[in-house]
């Protein structure tokens, strides 16, 4: 079965990567790092965290989403891009 996506583009801001989502309903996820693998690693948990926080909240999410059944696509910038050469 095929995994819905999370698709997320990834800028260069200042000194950091940066990347951000919407989920639409209830809020979004903003995450700045100084590595681009420290930026996915953050974001990951920030989105399951925000989505586990919702959810208690009594928030209603897709199932694919609140089962954490998803992959999360980062679509890089060309600036952030020759950061992380």
């Amino acid at each position: 079965m095929k995994k819905n996506k999370i698709l997320v583009d990834v800028s260069w801001t200042g000194d950091n990567f940066c990347c951000s989502w919407d989920d639409g309903q209830d809020g979004m996820v903003l995450v700045t790092a100084k590595t681009f693998q420290k930026l996915k690693d953050d974001f990951s948990e920030s989105v399951r965290l925000h989505i586990q926080g919702c959810v208690e909240d009594g928030d209603v999410f897709p199932d694919y989403l609140v089962d954490g059944e998803y992959d999360i696509e980062f679509n890089i910038d060309d600036a952030a891009l020759i950061r992380n050469v």
